[in-house]
């Protein structure tokens, strides 16, 4: 048992590095992205990057809502700054049956 807690705990710990290391390539990502304009706006103004936290275990609390992602959030941001995510449509003619 003393085995499994040490390799959860170093699972947890490389989780943590590969988090901070994401959120860091997410924040140049962004910064290389803000600079295509695709209409005459202005571009929005970067946000000052969040403090690192202290790598402490949450304590789950009944019915809490789990946290927003970051990463979720600027994936949306991304998303929306190339067309929202919007397929193009292929015209009729371009479809054939077999």
């Amino acid at each position: 048992m003393d085995q499994m807690t040490q390799q959860n705990a170093a699972m947890v710990e490389e989780t943590n590095a590969a988090t901070q290391g994401l959120s860091g390539e997410a924040l140049r990502l962004e910064e290389l992205v803000s600079r295509f304009r695709l209409d005459a706006s202005a571009a929005a103004p970067h946000a000052a990057p969040a403090p690192d936290r202290a790598a402490a275990p949450a304590l789950a609390t009944k019915g809490a809502q789990p946290a927003a992602s970051p990463a979720r959030a600027l994936g949306q941001k991304i998303a929306r700054a190339f067309g929202g995510g919007q397929a193009t449509a292929a015209p009729a003619e371009s479809w054939t049956e077999f």
